[in-house]
């Protein structure tokens, strides 16, 4: 099991991969914890569009990108390992 200090390095590392496109996009959430990006596309339900996040919590750090759900071929070159935790 990691410790606490590794899943805030791994957070800080994610966050830091989907900072990069903050200005394109709005941010929703930024704390030490969680960081969310939405796009501003609305969805029919007058939402708008998820794009990414990354989240810690006591034993795991979750990340999501959608734009491999809708562009699979961007999962082509992934690890097995990671390619499973999908």
């Amino acid at each position: 099991m990691k410790t606490i200090t590794e899943y805030a390095n791994i957070f800080s590392k994610l966050k830091n991969v989907i900072k990069l496109y903050e200005s394109m996009l709005e941010l929703i959430t930024n704390s030490n914890i969680e960081y969310c990006l939405n796009t501003s596309h609305l969805m029919e339900n007058k939402k708008q569009l998820f794009f990414a996040s990354v989240k810690t919590g006591k034993t795991y750090v979750s990340f999501y990108l959608m734009p491999v759900y809708v562009l699979p071929d961007l999962t082509e070159n992934i690890s097995p390992e990671l390619k499973k935790g999908m």
